[in-house]
């Protein structure tokens, strides 16, 4: 630590101490392998985690307590159940999860969160993307030391970040497509922006839906703005319904295959690239942020990936019909908080390790030794492996059944079902660490 004057926080029963952004910057963190005391040895694969986590409760249970942790700034929380969802291999479910959190709860809030998002979108993928970590075996990464520091970064900062709704898009009715009531909702004067914009072969019935999406873009109207855009994309689904496809004129984008460039959803991004180039009242920071959303939705694009990659569009145009923005905000406002949980990383890893199961024999992959019940397993011949594990197996079963017995007791007694007992079980669960 320097040698600045330090000034001490108290904040729930931790203390922590202020650190300079000189310091903040030179924070390094070497990738090392997972300490044995926090390795999650557990033998169970993805497939047994289909419906809960690594601890017992249901996921889309975790997922809403994440959610909720996050919004409620509980930075420990919202680590623990980051965890939980990265030990029972669901990677994915997990960074989407931050991602629709990072966009719809916070966005402009922290409008440097943008190319922090880009960032560790890189290099999520650069870890996940490993042949090592395949579809089944992925759930390896539990114990990859460089992905719990990634998680802890990404869900520390959205936990610590200022909050901000951000607008969905506008529920449309038949009623929305009547000549009459669509003439009455028509509000630009002339086409003398989206003459620049449209092609010979974009169909006419859409340029009246463009252009006054472009000229409510201008005007910094963003509920206008957005049913809009909620109209031509309904528009597309009901002509697609009709007649199979909808195309518009090809606009041929970097990374992006040409077997989807008449997707109207690049005519769309055009207009919006228009108006963040001719908008000459946007500050330099903002137009690196906006670069770093079209660039976020351009990643990886797929027909598949479009609704859900959306909330980067509506991001952007939040933050074009958004007067001002507080560029002097931090990217990290709370530093010393933040590092704490950066470095009680594997802290928190051996707060859940107690709920692992070992069904058999595993491997100690530092020693190369057989192991079951913290016991060394001779190696030699595969016939006493075989039987170890048969064994291993067999008690395993014998527990789960007398388990499954004293709890039918316990229901009995106390005059309720199972499946309410289990529900009380996983509630409890939940309560507890909502409550840090």
């Amino acid at each position: 630590m320097s040698s600045h004057q330090k000034q001490t926080i108290n904040k729930e029963r931790f203390s922590y101490s202020v650190i300079s952004d000189e310091e903040l910057e030179g924070l390094h963190f070497d990738v090392l392998n997972v300490p044995l005391s926090s390795k999650i040895l557990d033998t169970r694969s993805i497939d047994d985690f289909k419906m809960n986590v690594f601890s017992g409760p249901l996921k889309t249970k975790v997922i809403g307590a994440l959610d909720k942790s996050i919004a409620e700034e509980k930075l420990e929380a919202a680590n623990y159940w980051a965890f939980q969802l990265l030990f029972s291999g669901h990677i994915n479910t997990l960074f989407d999860k931050l991602i629709s959190i990072a966009a719809k709860q916070i966005n402009i809030a922290n409008p440097h969160l943008p190319t922090f998002i880009l960032k560790k979108t890189i290099e999520w993928e650069k870890l996940t993307s490993n042949k090592v970590y395949e579809k089944k075996t992925q759930i390896k990464l539990r114990n990859n030391q460089e992905m719990r520091h990634l998680i802890v970064e990404i869900v520390s900062l959205l936990t610590l970040s200022r909050k901000r709704k951000l607008e969905s898009n506008i529920r449309l009715k038949e009623n929305d497509f009547s000549v009459n009531y669509f003439k009455s909702k028509l509000e630009a004067r002339d086409t003398q922006h989206i003459d620049h914009i449209l092609k010979e072969e974009d169909p006419s019935e859409v340029r009246i839906a463009v252009n006054e999406f472009l000229y409510q873009l201008m005007k910094k109207n963003i509920t206008k703005t957005l049913y809009w855009l909620s109209w031509i994309l309904e528009w597309e689904k009901i002509h697609v319904k009709k007649y199979k496809q909808f195309k518009v004129a090809p606009r041929y984008n970097d990374g992006i295959d040409k077997k989807f460039v008449t997707n109207i959803i690049w005519l769309i991004w055009e207009i919006v690239n228009y108006v963040k180039k001719s908008n000459f009242d946007i500050q330099l920071e903002c137009h690196q942020e906006l670069n770093s959303l079209w660039d976020l939705y351009r990643h990886n694009f797929t027909l598949g990936s479009r609704s859900r990659k959306l909330i980067y569009l509506i991001w952007s145009i939040k933050f074009l019909t958004t007067p001002k923005c507080d560029w002097k905000l931090k990217l990290v406002e709370r530093p010393e908080l933040y590092f704490h949980s950066l470095a009680n990383v594997n802290l928190m890893a051996k707060k859940i390790k107690p709920h692992e199961v070992n069904k058999g024999i595993y491997q100690n992959d530092k020693y190369k030794i057989l192991i079951q019940d913290n016991y060394i397993v001779s190696g030699n011949e595969k016939s006493s492996r075989d039987n170890a594990r048969i064994q291993q197996e067999e008690k395993y079963r014998r527990d789960l059944e007398n388990t499954r017995i004293s709890r039918i007791k316990d229901a009995k007694k106390k005059k309720i079902s199972i499946n309410s007992m289990n529900k009380m079980d996983t509630l409890r669960e939940i309560d507890k660490y909502m409550n840090f």
